[in-house]
């Protein structure tokens, strides 16, 4: 029994370990990214990993995402970003 408890303690701190080193491989893409295609494809996806932990976070790659994909009229890109975008305020 104490060790299931351990496990369950320990299991969110893991789970959040490994979903910031996804986060910061992709801001290290970002970072990289020359294209404003491809800077909008990589903020969704760092929205859609902030958001189930953090929102507000999410939020605001999608908007930036947005801005890229009306820049580059990318309309995958636009249409994705609204989507999430609506999700987020549909679950606020």
């Amino acid at each position: 029994m104490k060790q299931l408890l351990f496990f369950l303690y320990f299991l969110p701190i893991t789970l959040l370990a490994q979903d910031q080193s996804i986060i910061n491989s992709l801001n290290n893409l970002l970072k990289k990214a020359e294209e404003d295609t491809l800077k909008a494809g990589w903020l969704i996806q760092i929205g859609d990993e902030y958001r189930k932990g953090d929102p507000e976070i999410a939020e605001g790659n999608y908007k930036r995402a947005l801005s890229y994909a009306i820049k580059t009229k990318d309309k995958k890109s636009e249409i994705k970003a609204l989507n999430a975008i609506g999700i987020i305020y549909y679950y606020m």
